[in-house]
């Protein structure tokens, strides 16, 4: 569970940051720059950790389409709307599909609360000015990407229970995702020439919000059911907004009333779904 709260942490702080200063050009290079990283230290840990059986390729391919698919719909949400709309959207859904995907164990109520709070805050935090097509097509992006995040979830477990250790998981999941980065990356170039980038300013936040935080959650996927990390994770809206809040990019309403009931209830659903498991 402490693994999954830091993911969270890290993750909802850096969305923030992308959210309020990333264009679309920019946060298509953070993708392809982050993934790229994220994939050669986990190949890398792989090669020198002795022992560690690597995933068979057909066991791969789920776990890719998924990841591309949550990312790049993620990073790319990030520039029409803020980070809070984004991470509240994407965290809110993800309870009630990962109690779907993991055919009903788990306590739906709870579930549905979550993304009943987690709908309230970002309709306040959205109501502060976001363009109402910039705002469809970002909750669009963040919907789907909160969906494909309870199949990661549900996919890390099935791999997990197939004797495949959370290093051997990371070094085998990213490489769709940079590869469709790169294609993204260069469509832009194409129309809207070569971005400004600080390279230093990049690969800093491209390990503090992606490489770490993946690495973490990896571990953390593997000792938490899929319904109880979903929920914890619902607390990236409250973090996202936090960051917002303190850089002066938002001020502090009743949305932040709001998203600390989603904390509440993200604990009390973490409790009551593993005792609902022990019953």
């Amino acid at each position: 569970m402490l693994y999954v709260l830091a993911a969270t942490v890290l993750q909802g702080t850096v969305a923030a940051l992308l959210g309020e200063s990333g264009s679309l050009g920019e946060n298509l290079w953070y993708t392809l720059v982050a993934f790229l990283l994220a994939a050669g230290l986990a190949n890398l840990r792989l090669v020198v950790t002795p022992g560690t059986r690597p995933v068979p390729l057909r066991d791969t391919v789920p776990i890719n389409l998924l990841t591309a698919l949550v990312f790049l719909c993620f990073y790319v949400s990030l520039a029409f709307v803020p980070g809070s709309v984004t991470t509240g959207i994407e965290t809110a859904l993800g309870p009630l599909a990962a109690w779907v995907l993991t055919r009903r164990t788990g306590n739906v109520w709870l579930a549905l609360a979550v993304l009943g709070a987690g709908v309230a805050f970002c309709l306040v935090r959205s109501a502060s000015g976001t363009p109402l097509a910039d705002l469809a097509i970002g909750a669009t992006l963040a919907a789907v990407a909160g969906v494909g995040a309870a199949g990661i979830a549900t996919e890390s477990v099935r791999l997990s229970g197939l004797g495949h250790s959370p290093s051997a998981i990371l070094a085998c999941r990213y490489h769709l995702t940079y590869l469709l980065a790169a294609v993204g990356v260069a469509w832009h170039w194409a129309g809207n020439g070569p971005p400004s980038l600080d390279w230093p300013h990049l690969v800093v936040l491209s390990l503090l919000g992606v490489v770490a935080p993946l690495w973490l959650l990896q571990i953390g996927l593997t000792r938490t059911s899929p319904v109880a990390a979903m929920a914890i994770m619902s607390t990236l809206p409250v973090i996202s907004y936090v960051t917002e809040v303190l850089q002066g990019s938002a001020q502090v309403s009743w949305s932040l009333l709001l998203a600390a009931a989603v904390v509440v209830l993200v604990f009390f659903a973490n409790r009551s779904a593993s005792a609902f498991g022990r019953t």
